[in-house]
This record gives structure tokens, sequence and C-alpha cells, in this order.
């Protein structure tokens, strides 16, 4: 087996200043955060496969990110939140196009420091982190015992007319002041627009906002959301939302990786994981509900991976935390490796990628089918690779394709 391992806190997530491609993703400020390091490990097993595993070392550093953009949002128990995002564009292979990635990271906003001028270094967050600007002065205020916000100081600039003075202005007047409804809403100011326009045209859905641990996005992320309404017997009208990823790491287990391959690969004739989940639409839409059968995360994170909450008889109902811009769009978190999500974040500490499926230039697909069609359309494909398969090959796609078709059919009882 050969093996190596690589610094990853900042891989996908941390990068060059943008290119200047959408003016509204620049900005001056910077967001510096001390976290754990964690790394990648690689390795090239059995097949041929290469395998990622995710763990935390016990060393912390300082990492900082360029060109964020802050904002503010008061959840329902009245605490005060503060979200950080960042944009990049990238090209995506699998949507043949450049694509807009976004980035979020939240705090419960527990205390404010500052601001204050002082001298900084800012570092590579890549191989040995070398200083690539400075020392040169910055005006900075801190928040919480971890993270900073700060601008560099311009020639001839004072501190009490910058834009992290005015920042943290705002922020200290909305904590003695509060002003923000507590409808805990995700207010992204770059998207106005787009919704606005989408009411008008009247082709804005309910459809989700997914959130996932950008760590696990190297080579875990979601590729397709599908939503499909439809009636249950019981007379509720509900949205079934599939969510197809491009691949599954076990992370405790990795052991069990190149067999869950495997067995992945023979099963849907490709190596993609799809987990469903249901929102119930009430009379009044602030009353929706989220519906995790057998996926539900409970309060489990990144590092476990076989989790399956609420796979009872009986159907939970979890009231929705969050919305992006609007309640027509309930935010999800992905919490563990094996997919497990909620409507609450799990993973407090790391990035997330923010996929928007409605937006044209996502790099996720918006689709509307349902977990059965989806399910026929892999069936088909199964199909076609018996066809080119070596003996062996047709033999255990044959018994899977026996063994999916008695599964489903014991299903319809």
């Amino acid at each position: 087996m050969t093996e190596f391992s690589q610094i990853s806190n900042s891989t996908s997530i941390q990068d060059t200043l943008p290119d200047g491609k959408d003016s509204e993703s620049i900005s001056e400020l910077f967001f510096s955060y001390r976290e754990r390091r964690w790394r990648i490990k690689e390795s090239y097993e059995s097949w041929g496969h290469k395998k990622s595993r995710f763990f935390w070392t016990g060393e912390v550093e300082i990492w900082d990110y360029p060109a964020c953009n802050i904002s503010l949002v008061r959840a329902s128990d009245n605490k005060l939140k503060i979200i950080i995002r960042r944009k990049k564009w990238q090209y995506s292979t699998f949507r043949e196009k450049e694509v807009e990635i976004r980035l979020m990271i939240g705090f419960d906003l527990m205390k404010i420091y500052g601001p204050w001028k002082d001298v900084y270094r800012l570092r590579e967050n890549e191989g040995e982190r070398k200083v690539v600007v400075g020392p040169k002065e910055r005006f900075v205020f801190q928040f919480n015992d971890n993270c900073w916000i700060w601008e560099w100081a311009k020639e001839g600039e004072k501190l009490e007319s910058s834009n992290i003075y005015k920042l943290y202005e705002l922020i200290s007047e909305e904590i003695s002041c509060p002003s923000k409804k507590s409808d805990n809403i995700f207010d992204v100011k770059d998207l106005r627009d787009i919704i606005y326009q989408k009411e008008n045209e009247n082709t804005l859905k309910i459809i989700p906002v997914v959130y996932q641990p950008a760590v696990d996005g190297m080579k875990n992320f979601v590729r397709i959301v599908s939503c499909a309404s439809y009636k249950t017997v019981d007379g509720y009208i509900e949205i079934e939302v599939s969510l197809i990823f491009n691949n599954e790491q076990l992370r405790k287990h990795s052991f069990l990786n190149n067999v869950y391959q495997a067995f992945r690969y023979y099963r849907y004739g490709r190596i993609l994981d799809i987990e469903t989940f249901r929102i119930r639409l009430e009379d009044d839409i602030k009353g929706n509900k989220f519906i995790f059968y057998n996926i539900y995360s409970e309060k489990y994170d990144l590092e476990y991976d076989s989790i399956h909450g609420d796979s009872g008889d009986s159907v939970l109902e979890h009231d929705i935390k969050y919305y992006f811009n609007t309640e027509k769009h309930p935010v999800l978190f992905i919490n563990t490796s094996n997919h497990a999500m909620a409507e609450h974040d799990s993973n407090h500490s790391l990035w997330k990628w923010e996929y928007v499926p409605w937006l044209d230039n996502t790099p996720v697909k918006f689709e509307e089918k349902n977990r059965a069609y989806i399910e026929d359309e892999i069936e088909e494909e199964i199909t076609k690779k018996i066809e080119n398969e070596a003996f062996l090959g047709r033999y255990i796609l044959k018994i899977v394709q026996k063994y999916r078709k008695v599964k489903r059919l014991l299903s319809s009882f």
C-alpha cells in the first residue's frame, strides 16, 4: 500500500484572492480563525482505488481567509449568529462549465473585542505556510475566543474611518439594541434580486439549500438535488428530496471502504450514494416539517459513518430551524460521513459547501425526479453494464439485479 499525507485545512477552502469575475464576491475583509489542524491521508489499495481518510491532529493554528462577506442572523432563541461567506469561480467537470463555489461558516456571537491597529503577517494556508504579505499594519477586531475580522490599513487612514470600525459598531449596536427579527432566516444579499425575479416569474418552488462540511466534500460532494411533490395516503402534501453524492468515504471504519465501494459499484452501477428525506407541507409555510426516516444524524458529526436515526416505525417530524432568504428555502445540514442529516449543524468548526440548487451557476444539478424514477435510471445503467462485463462481472451484476427487484417487490407490499 502506497500512502502519503497532506495538510488539508486549505484544500478547497482557503485559496488565493478572487480573480474579479464576480464583483460582489470581492471584499477587502479577512477572516482569521484559530482552529485545529486536520489532515487527509490518501492511499492506493486494492482495485487501484484511491482512498481518503479524514482525521484531526492535536495542533492548533490560525488560518487566514481573504475576501469574506459578513452577515448577522438572529435565531428563534434570540441568539445572535455571525455568518462568514466566501465565493470563488472554478471549472466543474461535472457541469462542464465555470461554477460558483460558495462557502459558509457560522458562530454564535458570545463576545466582541476591539477594534485596534496592529502589525500582521499574512501566511499561505498550504505547505510550509510561508508569509505572503507583511509585516503590514491592519485594523482588526475579535469576536469570541478564536475569531478575528480585519482589513489592511490604507496609507493615512484612521481606525475610526475604516470599514472594520464601522462593522464593529454595527455588530455592537445589534448586541445592545437588537433590531433583527428572530426569524432564523439567512439573509444572503447577493441572491435577493434573483429570488425576487423568480417570485415575479412564479418559478420559485420549495427547494432546500444544502450545507455539507467542505472537508468531506473533497471526494464526497453533492452532485444532484432532485425534488418531487406527491400526496400521501394520509392526505399530506410532501416534497421528496433526493441527494445524489459523488462518492462516500468511510471515516472511522475506513478499512471497509474498498469493499463498500465495490458493493456500491455493483449494486448501483456507479460509485454514487443516494439519500432521501421529505418536507411535509402545512397550510402555513412556517409550519412545514422535515422527515428524515433512517438517515437522521441526531448530534453526531463528520467522524461518524454509521448513523441512521429516526429508524423506527413511527414518522418523526422535525421543525425547520433555518431558512435561506425566504421560507421557501429550508436549510438542511449533512452532518456525518454516511450523509446522515438534520435541521441543525453538528460540525460548527468546519467550513461548509453552500449548495443553492436553483442557481444557474451552482456546482450541483437540480432535477425534479422522484426516488423510484432515479433508481429505474440506475437499473438501466446496470443492465447496460452487464452486456459489457466479463463473465464474473456479469454473474455478480445479475445477482445484484435480482436482489434489487426482489427488494423493490417486497417494499411494495
